[in-house]
């Protein structure tokens, strides 16, 4: 019934409101003023909520003209990429998936209380479907309880190892203060981020500078992210469009994709930045209330993964893969599964 009940609240009010709770409650066990409290956790909410409508009203602009791009490849991969949504419904619709609603909260909690991690879990609970989607599975295969419990902890306990070891890059690169992500389907590909960070840079990757920030000093209006999104949404959209090229509908699609594009490096940024001015409160009551062996004791907020995807670079990166993970879809041997999810 416990468990029930708390997925019921998280279910009946979501990331955009849980995550500013958590930060109104963790502001005043830092004896933050109620007031500068509630606007922290107002902002945070603001700026999810901000996040959720920019993606909500893009992935519909995007998803039919990357079908179309299918359509036209011929492509013929019988296995479908869900996304993320469907396998979060998977995952907090099971029984096993509801009793780690509670049992994930409470030891990520502990975990944190004893500073055997400086990391804050529970700020970014809505991931946790990430492992309950696991642990379904290896109960459906198994049906074992304690086995499927066993293995969402030990996921649990990698993610945050993983967290740890990037957790000051992040929260740096991305602007946001003593923030960082836990999102298992982001933190588990950082030994091989590690791995091909050395290996670029022995190979003098490093020196080729084409971040947006450097793009934009070369390369003046042409190096803007707004404009780099409108090129590189018309080229996705006449990708999606060449049998139909004669038809002025297409042009009027390949417009729109152009401009969505544009609107979305153009205005995530801004999102942002709201976003990242609620932890401003957090970060400078952290400093004097936060204490460990007479040291300011140094911790990290777990925040949603999607803080991070409208940082130019980011989001320039993501949408010019589009096209690269359907040729790979089609290319590589074997496979059998198409990713459209966005």
């Amino acid at each position: 019934m416990f468990f029930q009940t708390l997925k019921s609240i998280f279910d009946t009010f979501g990331p955009a409101i849980f995550v500013p709770a958590v930060l109104f409650i963790i502001a005043l066990i830092m004896k933050v003023n109620v007031k500068k409290a509630f606007n922290s956790a107002l902002l945070a909410g603001v700026g999810l909520t901000g996040f959720n409508m920019l993606i909500g009203a893009y992935i519909p602009v995007i998803v039919p003209t990357v079908q179309k791009m299918v359509d036209i490849t011929g492509i013929n991969l019988p296995v479908i990429d869900t996304g993320w949504q469907a396998s979060a419904i998977v995952g907090y619709s099971t029984k096993i998936g509801m009793i780690f609603v509670g049992l994930g909260l409470l030891f990520q909690a502990v975990l944190f209380l004893l500073k055997w991690t400086n990391i804050f879990m529970p700020g970014d609970l809505w991931n946790n479907y990430s492992y309950m989607l696991w642990g379904s599975m290896l109960y459906f295969v198994t049906g074992n309880l304690w086995l499927s419990l066993g293995c969402m902890l030990v996921m649990n306990l990698y993610t945050l190892l993983l967290a740890e070891v990037v957790q000051k890059r992040w929260s740096k690169y991305y602007g946001y203060p003593n923030c960082t992500i836990t999102a298992p389907h982001h933190i588990e590909s950082v030994p091989y981020a590690i791995v091909m960070d050395w290996i670029l840079n022995k190979l003098g990757a490093n020196k080729i500078k084409l971040d947006p920030e450097n793009l934009k000093k070369r390369l003046g209006l042409l190096g803007e992210p707004m404009f780099l999104g409108l090129i590189l949404g018309l080229f996705l959209g006449i990708l999606g469009n060449l049998k139909d090229l004669g038809q002025l509908a297409s042009w009027g699609e390949i417009a729109t994709v152009g401009i969505s594009t544009a609107a979305v490096l153009a205005i995530f940024p801004k999102v942002a930045g709201i976003f990242a001015s609620a932890f401003q409160i957090l970060t400078e009551a952290s400093r004097g209330t936060a204490k460990a062996g007479g040291k300011s004791r140094e911790w990290y907020l777990a925040i949603n993964d999607a803080a991070g995807y409208g940082e130019p670079a980011t989001l320039i990166t993501g949408i010019m893969l589009i096209p690269i993970i359907l040729a790979a879809s089609f290319l590589l041997p074997g496979n059998k599964t198409l990713s459209v999810s966005g």
